[in-house]
Parts: C-alpha cells; sequence; structure tokens
C-alpha cells in the first residue's frame, strides 16, 4: 500500500455528513441520494483531502454545489475541530462559469480536476521530500517542468495542460 486510507462521504442524518473508512470487503449500506457507503461499524476519519462534486465552478476556486449543503457542514466541522483538509473539485470542463457567486459559508477549492486540465490554486505551497519546495509565485511554471522532464516527473502522474487559478 502507498500508506493512505480511503474514505467516503455518508450521510448521518438530514443535515450531517461523516467520512467512514473505506475497507476491502467491509459491508457496505445505502446513504442519501443513492450512493452507498461504509457501515456504521466503519471507523470515522478526518480526510486529509477532499474530492468534491459540483455543478459549476471559476478560476477562482469557487463551486456551486448541488444544494444541500453537507459538504459545506462536514468541512465546517473539520475546521471546527482544527482539521486543515485541502479541497478538490471534480468536474468537466464544461462546467466553468466565468464567476460563481460564494457566501461567507464557502469554502474555495484548492484545485480543480477537469476532463482536459488540473487547475491549481496559487495559494498552496507543495513540499516534496528533499530540497524541492515550489514557490507559490511560479507553481504552474513548475508543475509543467516537473511534467516535461525533471527528477520530479514520475513522481506527479498528471497528464493534460496545468493551469493556475485567477487571484
Amino acid at each position: 500500500t502507498l500508506g493512505a486510507r480511503l474514505c467516503l462521504p455518508v450521510v448521518t442524518g438530514e443535515t450531517s455528513m461523516e467520512f467512514r473508512e473505506l475497507v476491502r470487503g467491509a459491508p457496505m449500506v445505502a446513504s442519501g441520494f443513492g450512493t452507498i457507503g461504509p457501515d456504521e461499524d466503519a471507523a470515522v476519519v478526518d480526510p486529509d483531502h477532499i474530492l468534491l462534486p459540483l455543478s459549476a465552478f471559476d478560476r477562482q476556486g469557487n463551486r456551486l454545489g448541488y444544494g444541500a449543503g453537507f459538504y459545506d457542514r462536514a468541512i465546517a466541522a473539520l475546521e471546527g475541530r482544527g482539521v486543515k483538509t485541502r479541497l478538490w473539485g471534480v468536474a468537466f470542463a464544461a462546467q466553468e462559469a466565468d464567476n460563481v457567486p460564494r457566501g461567507e459559508h464557502d469554502r474555495v477549492l484548492h484545485g480543480i480536476a477537469t476532463d482536459t486540465e488540473w487547475i491549481y490554486s496559487l495559494r498552496l505551497f507543495w513540499t516534496t521530500r528533499g530540497t524541492n519546495v515550489v514557490d507559490v509565485m511560479d507553481y504552474s511554471h513548475t508543475l509543467y517542468s516537473w511534467s516535461r522532464g525533471s527528477r520530479m516527473r514520475n513522481r506527479w502522474p498528471f497528464c493534460g495542460r496545468f493551469s493556475t487559478m485567477k487571484n
């Protein structure tokens, strides 16, 4: 294994959701909105990274969810416990909008993976083992360089174009 634990979101009430550990062979049960997830015996975990579904996004890292606010409340609960989670949107490029309104409860995405590109926020610092620290002002160029043949190429399994979000 690579040392990562996987979890799935499970709707636990009319307005609440938690993340339960996904273990091979463990029982799965119906969750909300036609999804399935680990049963109530699974460990509840605080994820380091969350892949967020969305119906629209913009290059400022704003997302429009599906309207129920489950992820917003779950992320706020994680933050309330001091958990720092990176938020990644998953979308088709056709879902991009010029400007998505953001409310006070909305969190800005760290990046978005689409079917045509990876879009990263310039607000992130990435540190790798050794001395490679990506400077925030040169983030997209560094990723592009890594993808073209530096010693990091095989450690970044990305394909397609790299873009950055507008500030």
